[in-house]
């Protein structure tokens, strides 16, 4: 696989979706999928997981991030029918749970 710098990353087969991790300025940085290991990026903070399941969104769209630090982060999120694209705000907080809030997906 070529990421955009250019460079190769090896990778199980993909006969699915997939997913490119990528660090800023980090390198070596542990990876967990549904709280298991899912690999290490390499020196460049890059790693490519392959075959993995489709969206993790419930009946009523809703879903869930873990880990993520405060924020403004552009967002997709592909579904049989199309994909959605939004920006999420993540806000600063001391708490364990933060709801961010409601998205609405329209097709353009």
């Amino acid at each position: 696989m070529r990421s955009q710098a250019g460079t190769q990353h090896l990778s199980q087969p993909i006969s699915n979706s997939f997913a490119i991790v990528n660090v800023a300025g980090g390198e070596r940085v542990k990876v967990l999928l549904d709280n298991q290991d899912a690999g290490t990026t390499d020196r460049n903070g890059v790693l490519v997981i392959a075959n993995l399941r489709t969206s993790e969104l419930d009946r009523d769209g809703h879903f869930y991030l873990e880990d993520v630090t405060a924020g403004s982060y552009s967002a997709i999120l592909r579904y049989g029918g199309g994909e959605c694209r939004f920006i999420m705000e993540i806000p600063r907080t001391t708490g364990i749970e933060a709801n961010i809030g409601a998205f609405t997906c329209a097709r353009s």
